[in-house]
């Protein structure tokens, strides 16, 4: 008996299918696990936006654009859209990523798969939403065979291909024939019922990360998409005074701390080439503000900086969104993703290679008016008080 099987009917075959394949693989194959994690996904994406008339479809039909359109974020859970995030991005990895895949990924996948299925199933069953089940079941989970023929990264990029294929053709039957089209808008009228009046009985799960989770599958995702590899356990000083690797630690513990036992433990700190810190990272829980994470950060910055001589440049995150904080010159700001260790080494550098904007001269060969004199002084005025943009208006 799977823990899928209340996606076993007959409108959503294929999310079953895939999800079941999701959940053979778990404990023989960790790659091939997660690269049908990430299948199931797309296939629940696709079929969100082809039947519920509340997804409208954008310009850019890739899974990454699908899950970030207004629409989507407007109907999804916060916490089903991280984890389908994560998904997306733990697939990637089994395809593209050469680093071994850890059977932990492929159990925390399965995991998240069941509650993104979860909400999935008792937001658009016909039946009852308070049936489906709420608990993953471990046991429930096909023992590995004796002997496993795991399956490359090419070869699931070649079937990867194949999917990608099978699905246009799909999707552009469903946009020409006629009769079919029929059917679809009759089938997308039946589902906004049926949610209307599913969405009414209350869902008690919880589709949030603890603070642990959110470390270790959504921050882990990102910063190895910046090329940093993480230490887990116990760790080698001398490793981090290498010029190649681009190393984080996690639970680094950091001294002086403000509290009973004056030292803490910093999620992850990010080292340079030379053995000395260049970033913290201060991970929240997906259902907390961020900026809960902030003083926190700056407080381990602070330890960091008195045991090592470098002030390191700090990221609080709720693994949803990021803010870099570089408190030596600018105000904090969101970011996309953690920067790669050159790019952090860039940040350090400049504290001490930046000059002062407002007591360099203007060029007199290129600056003859007056106005322009001005006009350049205000601006680097502007960027030596701390601000990182400024508006020109000027008569043409």
């Amino acid at each position: 008996m799977s823990n899928f099987s209340f996606l076993k009917t007959s409108e959503w075959q294929d999310i079953y299918r895939d999800a079941a394949l999701a959940e053979h693989y778990v404990l023989s194959d960790a790659r091939t696990a997660l690269f049908y994690g990430r299948r199931t996904v797309e296939v629940i994406v696709e079929w969100l936006y082809a039947y519920d008339p509340a997804f409208r479809r954008p310009y850019d039909d890739k899974l990454a654009a699908l899950m970030t359109d207004a629409s989507f974020k407007r109907q999804a859970p916060h916490g089903v859209q991280d984890k389908m995030h994560a998904i997306r991005k733990l697939g990637n990895d089994a395809v593209h990523d050469g680093r071994p895949i850890r059977p932990a990924e492929a159990m925390a996948m399965i995991k998240m798969l069941f509650h993104i299925s979860h909400w999935f199933a008792r937001t658009y069953t016909k039946g009852d939403p308070n049936a489906i089940p709420n608990q993953f079941d471990e046991a429930k989970l096909p023992p590995p065979p004796r002997e496993v023929a795991q399956q490359s990264r090419a070869q699931l990029k070649k079937l990867a291909e194949a999917y990608l294929k099978s699905d246009e053709e799909l999707r552009q039957a469903r946009e020409t024939e006629a009769r079919l089209k029929a059917e679809i808008e009759r089938l997308r009228a039946q589902v906004a019922a049926t949610k209307i009046v599913n969405e009414a009985i209350p869902d008690n799960q919880d589709y949030s990360y603890t603070e642990a989770e959110t470390r270790q599958i959504l921050i882990d995702v990102l910063l190895r998409e910046a090329g940093w590899v993480i230490l887990e356990g116990a760790r080698n000083r001398v490793s981090l005074r290498n010029p190649v690797s681009k190393v984080a630690t996690i639970e680094e513990r950091v001294e002086p701390m403000p509290n009973r036992q004056g030292f803490g433990f910093a999620d992850y700190v990010l080292w340079g080439a030379d053995g000395l810190p260049l970033a913290v990272v201060e991970a929240k829980k997906t259902s907390v503000d961020k900026e809960r994470g902030k003083q926190q950060a700056k407080l381990y910055a602070d330890a960091l900086e008195e045991m090592h001589g470098q002030r390191p440049i700090i990221f609080y995150t709720n693994g949803y969104t990021i803010s870099l904080w570089d408190d030596q010159f600018y105000p904090p700001r969101e970011v996309q993703g953690f920067y790669t260790r050159d790019e952090l080494q860039l940040l350090v550098q400049r504290r001490q290679t930046a000059r002062n904007l407002a007591q360099m001269a203007a060029n007199k060969s290129i600056v003859d008016r007056y106005y322009q004199e001005a006009a350049i002084r205000h601006v680097t005025e502007h960027f030596s008080q701390r601000h990182r943009r400024a508006l020109l208006v000027m008569a043409t």
